[in-house]
């Protein structure tokens, strides 16, 4: 069995996946706070097959990445590692599930980091309906420089964050 390993980052619940609007993030709060929405669609099939992928973890396995043990269905506290391909390398991201919201006009999942990660932070995808019947797709992120070994490659991390950030926004179409 694998041994847990400690969560890094300090502030878990900041990216507020059931909110709306996103409240401010405190300025005792470290790193970069990030949002993006898309429209992905329109209407109650759009919806209905979006929120199944978006808890499937489409977003992410969508984009590039693999987890392991699985793309089981999200549960707060629920411990995995993202597996992010980049070129011949595999980059593990241990993480975990902080939020995952079921509602008639609000899916999300919210998960933090864990040691070993290449960043400090949080990410949730969020999805919701509009009153005019658009599905939109959100992403809030906090991302912070990891302690220890990763730290110097942050401004790289950064680079690929918003690379991803694109592919996300386009995951769920």
């Amino acid at each position: 069995m694998a041994r847990a390993r400690e969560v890094t980052w300090d502030h878990p619940g900041v990216t507020a996946p059931a909110s709306d609007p996103w409240p401010v993030v405190p300025k005792e709060v470290p790193g970069r706070v990030a949002t993006a929405s898309r429209v992905i669609g329109n209407g109650e099939e759009c919806w209905t097959r979006a929120s199944a992928d978006l808890l499937g973890w489409s977003v992410k396995t969508r984009s590039g990445f693999s987890l392991a043990p699985g793309t089981g269905p999200p549960a707060p506290g629920q411990e995995l590692t993202i597996i992010a391909r980049l070129g011949p390398l595999r980059v593990r991201e241990p993480a975990q599930v902080l939020e995952v919201v079921r509602g008639e006009d609000r899916v999300a999942l919210s998960y933090t980091t864990r040691q070993g990660h290449p960043v400090r932070g949080e990410e949730a995808f969020i999805l919701h309906r509009a009153r005019d019947g658009a599905v939109v797709l959100t992403l809030r992120t906090v991302t912070a420089a990891a302690r220890g070994r990763y730290r110097p490659l942050f401004p790289v991390a950064l680079v690929l964050q918003q690379i991803y950030r694109r592919r996300y926004l386009r995951a769920l179409r």
